[in-house]
């Protein structure tokens, strides 16, 4: 295993759709730092480390970690964070954007004007 990461539980039974669409995508491999990502040092320095990029930074290590080798999936215990961040927003607002970013992200737009929109999409909310 070169590293991993945790299932994601958030502290508001409003929330629990949202654990279901990441416990979904995380079946697929496809999971952030959120989710408490943990990698072998030697991993990391070996794949370049953690690349400072305005957004998607997560994204991007963890996608570098699957291609170096096996991913654990840790279900229990679970990582307990908050859904503050989602308070406020519809749930198809919430995957609309999610979608939006990684779309493009992988249109290739710069991080950093992919953070200026997600910063404004949260500030609507």
């Amino acid at each position: 295993m070169v590293g991993g990461n945790f299932r994601l539980v958030f502290d508001h039974p409003d929330a629990a759709w949202i654990e279901r669409f990441y416990a979904t995508i995380r079946a697929f491999g496809l999971f952030y730092g959120d989710s408490g990502v943990f990698i072998r040092r030697a991993v990391l320095e070996s794949i370049g480390g953690v690349r400072p990029l305005a957004l998607m930074e997560d994204y991007d290590l963890v996608r570098r970690m699957r291609a170096a080798g096996r991913i654990a999936q840790v279900r229990d215990p679970p990582l307990v964070t908050s859904a503050r961040r989602f308070a406020g927003r519809g749930r198809l607002g919430i995957l609309a954007g999610w979608v939006r970013i990684h779309l493009l992200y992988w249109a290739g737009l710069a991080p950093e004007r992919l953070a200026r929109i997600y910063d404004s999409e949260r500030e609507r909310g």
